[in-house]
């Protein structure tokens, strides 16, 4: 063939090519839903056989739509008693009984990949797949994000898995479909399609234990996609959703003389696009567009709203906006003398103020680092507040050693930051850890061993207690992930620690974001049942998005030396030997005897790795709630050194340029918290959102 002939052939089949684009272009470009541009490609192909191929007349329409009806009812039947069956399985409750069979009858990683793929397979040969996911991906997903499964790797392994099922009898619509096409038996059908089956099951085992087969690519384009979610549905640590509105002039003659400020100033804020996940509404001249928009922003659940004021605009049109989230809202302006946006910021921020309603003001060019970092600020300053609202605390026992400041009012934490606050027993560990499954107790004990280098048996410290603690953190990670905790606060002294195990270990784990099953998530969790320790955890925990926090004890600190010492035996995750290398951060830590308690078990002995940290404490003054704050550099010494104050501790030292007179009168608590990074500022505008009072002790 020559190249002539083949460009001939190339351009005559230009046209139904289009037909795919149409279809999925349409979807993707949110031009249509997916029914719409199915319908406009049924067109455009009846278009082409008629005029364009003339392989088609119009007589040749009646009956291709009559036996379109034909095979359409066919599938509609089998819908309908699918649905019906997704109808009777919710009605009876059946996805709890789902939910707790996967969590307690397939403990580890690998089981309950194969669990979800043998269960959707089946699943698929007699249910259509919106009721399949409606019903079951919502009680999987929390058992999955315990495993460290993304939101991405579990939607993958259903879908593919339930599109088996399309093909697979005595269900599977597809096949319905093609045999009522085709003219061909269910029976042959399915016969031809079994290699087909046969590839598909070995893609899902692939994307389920290699998922890097799949997602090399897409993680380099959306890492943000990979990362784990909290089980409560609190906020991803991916891309947050933002809504930029533009007010304009109620008085439209004279909006339009002006017209070209706005577009360019909207122009530059699309550059927030690289960032956040934008929402840019169409630009408000009345109330009714300013309802509309308030609505969709409550319709899309996005909570940070900023009200953009490029030149004058009609002050009033702000009020139902920034009512269309219920946090504060920041208006964005400009500092150029012949726009006006000054004028109308201060008469908007001066009118929500008057209703009760916190604004952010902010003007500049957004080219100016500093007000990018000031929107950041809010952005994320908001959505730490949307996640301590959406999380779950467990109180595991009680005060501990009398330690007044651990305590916290439920009441307080609700109507403050809208936390769900549950309490069970301490003994729960105990029996729980007992009935563990002997395969799984072994795999991380075995993990432990292989791992930490240095294990130092000795006095009230035996394998026996080891495994013990083991045995404690696995019960204590199946409660947070069948209670739905996000953090939690367990009081081990004295009750655990003088007559079962100290629960140093277990703890420290729940905040690692690693086990013997891979990648997790981490659930920050205090020792000493501290309530307001954990939640200063949680707040570093989502400021961090992600990273895990800590809890230490005040050693000592020294402002000539400029030095805060720092060290708790629990709550210290091996992770901060070595943020940055799991591997080498398990060689770093040792295990050896604690100094305390009558069972017995070990305390983990490390320095936290150099590197920059905020350091944080949330605890109350005469019965309100204020947030102490520092950022500071952790330094390393030899380990020498923490025999100066207990040698078995995990320690950080931190060098801080703080006013350490002013942290000794003000801080009312003996824990600080730590995670690495600098978030002071996200921390201020965290306590300005949710209306507490905010001390940062650095000069």
């Amino acid at each position: 063939m020559s190249f002539k002939d083949f460009l001939k052939l190339a351009i005559k089949c230009l046209p139904p090519v289009l037909t795919p684009v149409i279809i999925i272009g349409g979807v993707i470009g949110g031009l249509c839903t997916a029914t719409e541009s199915a319908a406009i490609a049924c067109i455009y192909a009846i278009i082409l056989g008629v005029f364009v191929f003339k392989n088609l007349s119009l007589k040749d329409v009646k009956p291709l739509l009559y036996d379109t009806l034909r095979t359409s009812a066919t599938s509609l039947f089998a819908l309908a008693t699918a649905n019906a069956l997704g109808q009777l399985l919710s009605y009876y409750n059946v996805s709890t009984s789902v939910q707790q069979m996967f969590a307690t009858y397939f403990p580890y990683k690998w089981q309950f990949l194969l669990a979800v793929i043998g269960f959707y397979l089946f699943l698929g040969t007699f249910m259509d797949a919106i009721p399949a996911m409606i019903l079951f991906v919502p009680v999987l997903m929390p058992v999955a994000t315990a495993f460290g499964i993304t939101p991405v790797q579990l939607g993958l392994i259903i879908v593919i898995t339930l599109a088996v099922g399309q093909v697979t009898p005595p269900y599977g619509l597809c096949l319905l479909i093609a045999g009522r096409i085709s003219g061909m038996s269910v029976q042959k059908s399915f016969k031809a399609v079994i290699p087909y089956i046969m590839v598909s099951v070995v893609v899902v085992v692939l994307i389920a234990f290699l998922p890097d087969i799949a997602f090399a690519l897409p993680k380099l384009i959306k890492p943000e996609w990979f990362l784990t979610c909290n089980s409560k549905g609190g906020i991803s640590h991916g891309e947050k959703e933002v809504a930029i509105v533009t007010l304009g002039d109620s008085r439209r003659e004279f909006y339009k003389k002006r017209e070209a400020i706005v577009a360019s100033e909207i122009e530059s804020k699309k550059a927030f696009g690289d960032k956040y996940d934008l929402y840019i509404s169409p630009i408000v001249f009345d109330t009714e567009d300013g309802q509309n928009i308030s609505d969709e922003i409550k319709k899309q659940g996005i909570e940070a709203v900023i009200i953009h004021v490029p030149i004058w605009a009609t002050p009033s049109l702000a009020f139902r906006i920034a009512y269309g989230t219920s946090y504060p809202v920041l208006l964005l302006g400009n500092l150029q003398r012949n726009t006006s946006s000054l004028v109308t910021l201060l008469a908007v921020g001066g009118m929500l103020d008057q209703t009760g309603k916190k604004c952010i003001r902010v003007s500049g060019d957004y080219e100016d680092p500093q007000i990018q970092e000031k929107v950041d600020n809010f952005v994320k300053g908001v959505y730490v507040a949307e996640g301590i609202r959406r999380s779950s605390y467990g109180m595991i026992g009680g005060r501990s050693i009398g330690i007044g400041t651990t305590v916290a009012d439920p009441s307080q934490w609700q109507s403050t930051f809208g936390v769900e606050f549950d309490h069970c027993d301490q003994y729960e560990i105990v029996y729980r850890a007992k009935a563990l499954d002997e395969e799984r107790v072994q795999k991380h004990l075995k993990w432990v061993k292989e791992n930490v280098p240095r294990i130092e048996y000795g006095d009230k410290f035996t394998e026996k207690t080891l495994e013990l603690q083991v045995r404690s953190y696995l019960a204590l990670k199946d409660m947070a992930a069948e209670k739905k905790y996000n953090f939690m606060g367990i009081k081990c002294q004295q009750d655990m620690s003088d007559h079962f195990v100290l629960q140093c270990l277990g703890v420290a784990l729940l905040n690692n974001p690693y086990d013997a099953d891979g990648e997790k998530t981490p659930i920050p969790t205090s020792c000493e049942c501290d309530c307001d320790g954990a939640m200063t955890m949680r707040i570093l925990n989502l400021c961090a998005e992600g990273k895990p926090s800590c809890l230490l004890d005040i050693k000592f600190f020294d402002g000539n030396d400029k030095e805060f010492v720092l060290a708790n035996c629990g709550s210290v995750a091996p992770y901060f030997a070595d943020p940055d290398n799991k591997e080498e951060a398990m060689k770093k830590i040792a295990l050896m005897p604690h100094i305390f308690g009558e069972a017995g078990g070990a305390s983990i002995q490390f320095i936290s790795k150099p590197g920059d940290v905020t350091v944080a404490r949330l605890f109350r003054s005469n019965g309100k709630y204020v947030l102490g704050c520092f950022e500071g550099t952790t330094k390393m010494y030899p380990l020498e050194k923490l025999k100066e104050t207990t040698y078995c501790y995990p320690h950080a030292f931190v060098e801080a340029e703080a006013d350490y007179e002013k942290f000794y009168e003000k801080i009312n608590s003996n824990h600080l918290h730590m995670v690495y990074g600098k978030y002071a500022k996200v921390l201020k505008m965290f306590c300005e959102i949710v209306g507490i009072e905010y001390i940062c002790f650095n000069k």
